[in-house]
């Protein structure tokens, strides 16, 4: 991938299917502070109807007051239809001529495009084919892929995150291996990583948050 200046957090649009799993999305909200995060209000409402549809209404009730607090703690990450980046039209230009192999997920590139995203973070790679985001700026990544990038430079910080996320899903449903969760979630290297941490070398820090970029 591209090398960015020092000091310049990269932008990553997350897609609605790595918003749903709770570990997952708790995990990248938590390390939020090394890269900036970007959506759209399209995907927010994929995220809740999602949960609707396959977790019933309780669930979507907690979803919702979830977006709330999104909203309110990353005030700069929805992506406006309005906003337009440094050569966003003409890569515009270029999407229509693409054919995609999920007509559906136009809206995420767009998205993605207008935010000044480097990366889309999906489940669904096969949706977002490398040839094609590569054309257009852009590279699609799995989660996993994403965390295992953000550790090669912050791994304390990502590993102070993911004890957070640890001790809220032991508080939910009893004591779970950090393996053995984050394998569930599908971020094995991750897990792999915090194997080979004990708790206590990992200190209780709060990890920060900010927002590098508007």
């Amino acid at each position: 991938g591209a090398v960015l200046p020092a000091g310049w957090l990269m932008r990553a649009f997350l897609d609605a299917n790595v918003l749903f799993p709770t570990v997952q999305r708790e995990l990248l909200l938590e390390v939020a502070h090394l890269y900036e995060p970007l959506w759209s209000e399209k995907v927010l409402d994929e995220w809740y109807f999602s949960v609707l549809a396959k977790l019933g209404e309780e669930a979507a009730a907690i979803a919702h007051a979830e977006l709330l607090v999104l909203r309110t703690r990353f005030p700069f990450a929805s992506v406006q239809e309005n906003r337009s980046m440094l050569g966003t039209g003409d890569r515009l230009a270029l999407l229509k001529s693409i054919t995609l192999p999920d007509a559906s997920d136009r809206h995420v590139i767009v998205s993605a495009i207008r935010g000044g995203a480097d990366v889309i973070v999906t489940s669904n790679r096969k949706d977002f084919p490398q040839r094609t985001m590569a054309v257009l700026g852009l590279r699609s990544i799995s989660p996993d892929e994403f965390v295992a990038l953000l550790m090669v430079d912050s791994l304390p910080e990502v590993l102070a995150g993911a004890w957070h996320v640890v001790r809220r899903a032991e508080a939910a449903g009893g004591a779970i291996s950090p393996s053995a969760l984050f394998k569930r979630a599908r971020l094995s290297r991750l897990g792999k990583a915090m194997a080979r941490q004990s708790d206590k070398e990992m200190p209780p820090a709060e990890p920060g948050r900010g927002h590098a970029r508007n």
